[in-house]
């Protein structure tokens, strides 16, 4: 009897093991670095190592750690605005970075100029006020001086910053916890280029776009993730690398958007509001690890650039972090104005059909300065609720088993 006693005990306990263990590890799916099939996965980056990260617990922007740029230069893109060190546009607000668009009218930059109209520079005197793109843009310098008439270019200000002075990694995790802004023709971004354009000229040097997105109704509802990468400029490869992912509260809640990068994996993600589990958006698993290159994607019988330099080249050198909103913008095709991101977009199309795509986007302004947060349609309004600025709550960088990393100033990244 004694024996029977016992050998149901141990029954009972076995069965109570087993539920125990099934609790346990219900949220568990996926070890360090790994990705399964399902949709979602547990957060489980077991063995990493955080190396940069901000909190924006300052009352400023920390130089230490990021640079604000300073350029009239609206990139490949032809984007409206100019980016500089003014509290109307890069500002930290109760533990909150926001990066927030605003017409020139209300601009702080306007202030420092209305003296010299016809000879406006960013240049800058020191370290943290110079310019860090003097490209030339539309026939102008990238950071002046500039005439009367190329002033008209200048109709919008906006914020974005980089540690490329300051922190590089190879290899790692990236996570940025961000609302995402609204507003017409509005463009949030949060992305990586090359520390040292290791390969050359982009996109030989490659860009990981983490997140994209567009401020307009509806359209503020998507991110995007795209890899750049190409033989030159006219050979960028990025739709054979590009997902999307929907979601209707990213610009009512705050979420982070995330990327993981190891010498044989790489995807972009989201991270809800709440949630312990990650959404996969951009994936290039199949691809890495499978004997395989970026190359093959494209069946291009011309040399491989980067012939090799690794089966994941040319995403294997150090990259930088920038964040930055930018407002418009367009591209060339042969002689002619074409909306480019904002392809699909016919209420943009006017602006491209003669004269100053900036300066007609800009005397539209009833069109599109409520949709920024403004109570009239009045451009001088000072959108105080700062809902077309992208707002970030942290930036945290981890390294894995791969990664290494420079911090270029002692404290730049300390946690």
């Amino acid at each position: 009897m004694n024996y029977i006693v016992l050998a149901l005990v141990l029954l009972v306990l076995g069965w109570l093991g087993i539920v125990l263990y099934l609790i346990l590890n219900k949220n568990n799916k996926s070890s360090a670095g790994s990705i399964d099939t399902s949709t979602s996965l547990a957060l489980s980056f077991a063995g990493e190592k955080c190396i940069f990260s901000d909190d924006f617990s300052l009352p400023y922007l920390d130089a230490m750690k990021w640079k604000i740029e300073k350029t009239y230069y609206g990139g490949g893109s032809n984007e409206f605005e100019m980016y500089h060190n003014d509290l109307s546009n890069v500002f930290v607000d109760n533990g909150v970075l926001y990066l927030k668009p605003t017409p020139v009218t209300n601009s702080l930059w306007l202030d420092s100029t209305a003296d010299y109209p016809d000879a406006t520079s960013i240049w800058g005197t020191f370290p943290g006020d110079s310019c860090t793109g003097n490209q030339y843009h539309l026939g102008m310098p990238g950071c002046g001086p500039l005439g009367a008439s190329a002033r008209e270019t200048i109709r919008f200000a906006s914020g974005r910053i980089r540690t490329h002075e300051t922190f590089s990694f190879l290899y790692g995790r990236v996570e940025v916890e961000a609302k995402l802004p609204v507003g017409k023709w509005i463009w949030p971004a949060i992305w990586l280029t090359s520390a040292d354009n290791s390969y050359g000229a982009w996109p030989l040097s490659p860009e990981i776009d983490i997140m994209e997105s567009r401020g307009n109704e509806g359209a503020n509802q998507t991110v995007q993730s795209t890899l750049h990468w190409g033989s030159d400029y006219k050979q960028d490869k990025w739709a054979l690398t590009h997902a999307e992912y929907t979601q209707t509260d990213l610009t009512e809640s705050f979420h982070v958007y995330g990327l993981y990068w190891s010498k044989t994996e790489m995807y972009t993600y989201i991270r809800k509001s709440g949630s312990s589990s990650i959404t996969k958006i951009l994936d290039m698993s199949k691809l890495y690890g499978h004997n395989s290159t970026l190359w093959d994607l494209t069946n291009n019988t011309a040399t491989n650039p980067w012939k090799g330099k690794g089966a994941n080249a040319p995403f294997n050198v150090p990259m930088s972090l920038i964040m930055n909103v930018a407002v418009g913008g367009f591209q060339w095709s042969g002689t002619t104005m074409v909306p480019g991101y904002w392809d699909g977009f016919a209420e943009y199309l006017p602006y491209l059909k003669s004269g100053n795509p900036a300066s007609n986007m800009y005397n539209d302004y009833a069109n599109w300065i409520m949709s920024w947060g403004a109570s009239s349609s009045n451009l001088s309004d000072p959108l105080a609720a700062n809902t077309n600025a992208m707002q970030i709550k942290s930036v945290k960088v981890y390294a894995n088993a791969d990664s290494s990393w420079q911090n270029k100033f002692p404290t730049a990244g300390s946690v």
